[in-house]
């Protein structure tokens, strides 16, 4: 199960990113599955490159970018219009009573 130290949101940039201690970037489908299943979405697209994985989610009807990248080893989700923006914000609830 995926151990989050801490939830940080940046709203300005639309984005949630996940701090996974020893974030592997081989290990980002590991990841990117237990993040669909916690969330309830579906995986509809992954694209998969030597540095960045792309994921696009569908989370209630919204769309969703789940990226991870190798140089900077983080995850995060990125909201694709404004509707994503507030779903991220519930989201970042959601992890955060998880984690607290």
């Amino acid at each position: 199960m995926l151990n989050f130290r801490q939830i940080t949101t940046l709203s300005y940039s639309q984005k949630l990113q996940f701090i996974i201690p020893n974030f592997d970037f081989d290990r980002f489908a590991v990841y990117g599955e237990q993040i669909a299943a916690l969330l309830d979405c579906r995986i509809l697209e992954r694209e998969i490159n030597a540095d960045l994985q792309i994921w696009l989610l569908d989370f209630e009807g919204c769309h969703l970018l789940l990226k991870g990248e190798y140089y900077s080893q983080s995850i995060w989700l990125e909201a694709l219009d404004d509707l994503g923006e507030e779903n991220l914000v519930f989201i970042a609830r959601l992890f955060r009573s998880k984690i607290d």
